[in-house]
Order: C-alpha cells, then sequence, then structure tokens
C-alpha cells in the first residue's frame, strides 16, 4: 500500500448477514425455483439486493419484499450482477410495473425507515 495514495473512498464489503437496515426478498424467475435475498438498497426507481445465485442482466423478475407489515411486490429488470468474495452475488434491479401512489409512499417510508436504522 502507497502511504503517499489517499485512502480508497470505495464502500466497505458488507458480510451476507443481515442487517437492522436490510429486509428480507423473494425474487420469483418463472418456472424456476425462488430466491431468498436481503435488500441491500432500496430507491425509488429498483433495489439493490444479494443472492446466492446471479442472475443474468436485462432478465425481468418478480420481486417480494417483506418489510413494514404487508409484503410490497413488483416487477423488475436485473440491470447489474456483481460477484462478491463470499460467494454471493449482488444484484441490481430497476422496477419496471408500475406501483400505485400507495405503493409508492411506502417506498418512501421505508427508504426513511433503511436511513434511521443504518
Amino acid at each position: 500500500m502507497n502511504p503517499d495514495r489517499p485512502p480508497s473512498r470505495r464502500t466497505p464489503f458488507r458480510s451476507s448477514e443481515p442487517e437492522a437496515g436490510d429486509f428480507p426478498v423473494e425474487i420469483s424467475r418463472g418456472a424456476d425455483s425462488p430466491l431468498s435475498g436481503i435488500a441491500r438498497q432500496l430507491t425509488l426507481r429498483g433495489l439493490h439486493i444479494d443472492l446466492s445465485e446471479p442472475l443474468l442482466v436485462g432478465q425481468e423478475v418478480g420481486f417480494r419484499l417483506n418489510a413494514m407489515g404487508s409484503p410490497l411486490q413488483a416487477r423488475a429488470s436485473v440491470s447489474r450482477c456483481t460477484e462478491l468474495p463470499d460467494e454471493r452475488y449482488r444484484v441490481v434491479l430497476t422496477f419496471t410495473s408500475e406501483m400505485s401512489a400507495a405503493e409508492c409512499e411506502r417506498l418512501v417510508r421505508l427508504q426513511a425507515l433503511l436511513r434511521t436504522r443504518g
């Protein structure tokens, strides 16, 4: 490591264990069996999750985010899939289905909850 070089600004690696601001998520992939993962980041446009299997970029999936009482369900497209060091995958989903005003409001509340927890 070079002492004259500024420290890296990369986010430190997070373990696959759930933390206080993370929520369980289930990914449905058509005829394939569903995958369980951990939602790591949530925005109004998408979701970052950790999974034990990779997904293909462009693949359409359904997801069910289990948080705040009733689950939030929607359709999404895989925007990115990156292998993590612990044989897990960080998958970035972009929402593709229309959400009701109530679902959008729940997303905003979930984002606020994640910020206060993490």
